[in-house]
Parts: C-alpha cells; structure tokens; sequence
C-alpha cells in the first residue's frame, strides 16, 4: 500500500454557541508520496495523546471520510465518542489512514 502524507489543519472550537466544547473540527488534504491528490472514501482512525512520543492514548474514535475531487476533507472528531480534555495544554492527534499510520 502506498505510503499516504497527510497535510491538515485543526480548528479547535472553542464557541460553545456554535459548536459542542467536546468536539475539535477538522480539515485536511489527502496526498500520497508522489504528492497526488487522493480521491475517495477512507476508513480513518483519530486518536488524541498527551504527548509527541510515548504518550497517554486519552481518545480514540474511528469513521469515514470523503475527499473532494480536490483531496480535502472535513469532519468533526467527537461527534461518535465524545472528547473529554481539558483544553489547558497542548494534545497530539495520531491519523491511521487504512491501516497506515500518518504523522
């Protein structure tokens, strides 16, 4: 399997108007190791630590995500299995893409 690169933002939400505190909106773009635009549906698994290396794993959730016919995407993590942190320090978000873990 190709090795897959992932480029993404993260945009905690912090407006409790709008959102759930206990999600952390999420977009990216979906590139393989020739930098080629990756199209499609894939099975992604998020996990949240509380540190670079050798962390605490503190949140796991797995689903779906779709690119558009440019590699982005969009999601919301928390929306299947609720993130409890306090958002006092720094995290670290771990992308297993198809059974390939990205950093």
């Amino acid at each position: 399997m190709k090795k897959l690169f992932l480029i993404f933002l993260i945009f905690l939400i912090a407006n409790v108007n709008a959102y759930s505190p206990n999600q952390i909106a999420l977009q990216g773009e979906l590139l393989n190791s020739n930098e080629k635009i990756l199209i499609g549906d894939f099975n992604v698994v998020f996990k949240i630590y509380d540190s670079l290396i050798g962390g605490n794993l503190l949140w796991q959730e797995s689903k779906y995500i779709t690119t558009d016919n440019r590699g982005l995407f969009y999601t919301f993590l928390g929306d299947a299995n609720t993130i409890n942190l306090n958002y006092d320090k720094n995290y670290f978000i771990e992308m297993m893409i198809e059974g390939e873990i990205q950093t």
